[in-house]
């Protein structure tokens, strides 16, 4: 038996060896080593509470994701699924600089046939910064997205949000770039008020969103007003006196119509707006007979619309106004009691005009467009007593004779008369 044994001994281990060889080689070519990556694999990150007992907070810089190199037979690589690994970050074991070793780890029926690798070495880390945590109040403002169809507006005064006010806590970096907490509804193709629910959010001053934070209320209740709108014609009117000398030729203003909103009922009470523009402070010191200025709707109509809950769409209410005066032919002549005959009197008989004390009087005419000033010698002006009796005093309308054709009198100009015996020439 010994014999058969050790018989041919070199060529059995000899076949022994090479059998091993085969083997390995068979199996070498059947499933050989392949290597796959697995990239932006996401850590999940544990043990927040750690942080939140020391009142801090915690911003992740870097190291959310991970990229997990495996090694092994090609079967078991190609097999393995994202499902079956895990990348944890424990917040309890954050170093003083703020790092936290990821620890990835694959299902327990792999872990014998693969090699897990991370980062270059083997050492991808999660990079945090921690802050003091503060909290603090918000009011929550509505922004409305998209446009709503012609002839409809939202009215933001009657636009709520519930709650109005939230309180956010995070990093105090975070919290301090807030400059703004924004309910954001579409009211795209919307023709009515609505209510609806929105996810809130904070903005700070650049439009950026200010991630990190948590708000005591996640989400608000957002109750929309819609209401129709409706154009209203201005018509602005002249108030006061023209210059002396001018009436008022035309008026014009622009825009000549504006937009409103509000509830129909409301909006039927308005069917022009005839806001008043002075002219009486207006002199032609440019000679172009031409004053301009504007008016606010706002200003002029403001407080009756809030009342009816009526607002104007346009943000600019200001309405440019230009008033044309034209030259009426109208002058004042200034009359000294001398000035002034006294026609048709009787024989020996003499009339003294007095002005009831003032030196002058104004005589008033119209119908001269020329560019110098009249004087008395150019309207002789007279007043007339028919059947007067000596001694008494009449108050009396005074006339004119114009040497100029088409000048006549405008106006009431009175002055008294006395009637006393003339002298006799010696």
């Amino acid at each position: 038996m010994k014999k058969k044994l050790i018989k041919n001994l070199e060529v059995k281990i000899l076949s022994l060896v090479l059998a091993i060889l085969l083997w390995t080689l068979v199996m070498n070519i059947s499933d050989p080593e392949e290597t796959r990556t697995i990239e932006d694999f996401p850590v999940t990150v544990i043990n927040e509470d750690a942080i939140a007992e020391a009142d801090k907070v915690y911003t992740i810089e870097s190291g959310d994701t991970v990229d997990i190199t495996i090694r092994g037979p090609q079967s078991v690589v190609r097999s393995v699924s994202e499902s079956d690994f895990t990348a944890i970050a424990d917040l309890s074991k954050t170093s003083a600089v703020g790092a936290v070793i990821i620890d990835v780890r694959v299902s327990a029926q792999y872990e014998d046939d693969l090699t897990i690798t991370t980062g270059r070495r083997n050492d991808a880390v999660m990079i945090v910064s921690l802050e003091d945590k503060k909290t603090e109040s918000f009011r929550v403002n509505v922004r409305v997205q998209d446009e709503v169809p012609d002839n409809y507006y939202v009215m933001l005064s009657d636009t709520t949000s519930a709650p109005n006010m939230v309180e956010v806590t995070g990093a105090v970096s975070k919290v301090d770039d807030i400059m703004e907490v924004v309910a954001e509804v579409s009211v795209q193709w919307r023709t009515a008020s609505f209510t609806t629910q929105t996810t809130l959010k904070a903005y700070n001053s650049y439009g950026y969103e200010v991630d990190g934070l948590q708000f005591d209320t996640e989400e608000a209740e957002v109750a929309v007003s819609i209401v129709p709108t409706k154009e209203v014609e201005v018509e602005v009117v002249p108030e006061g006196i023209a210059y002396y000398g001018y009436t008022t030729e035309r008026i014009d203003n622009d825009p000549k119509v504006i937009t409103i909103a509000g509830e129909q009922e409301a909006l039927d009470k308005y069917v022009i707006f005839r806001p008043s523009f002075n002219i009486s402070s207006w002199q032609d010191e440019n000679g172009d007979g031409i004053m301009q200025g504007e008016l606010d709707l706002q200003e002029i109509y403001g407080d009756q619309m809030e009342e009816d809950g009526v607002v104007f769409v346009e943000e600019d209410t200001k309405v440019a106004v230009r008033v044309t005066f034209q030259k009426e032919g109208r002058q004042r002549i200034v009359l000294r009691a001398e000035d002034i005959e006294v026609r048709n009197l009787p024989d020996n008989v003499a009339g003294i005009v007095s002005l009831d004390g003032a030196y002058t009087t104004i005589l008033e005419i119209t119908g001269y467009m020329g560019e110098e000033r009249l004087t008395a010698d150019d309207v002789h002006p007279y007043v007339e007593l028919v059947g007067s009796t000596i001694g008494e005093t009449y108050r009396t309308e005074v006339r004119i004779d114009p040497d100029i054709p088409g000048v006549t009198k405008d106006g009431s100009c009175i002055v008294s008369v006395t009637l006393v015996e003339s002298q006799a020439e010696e």
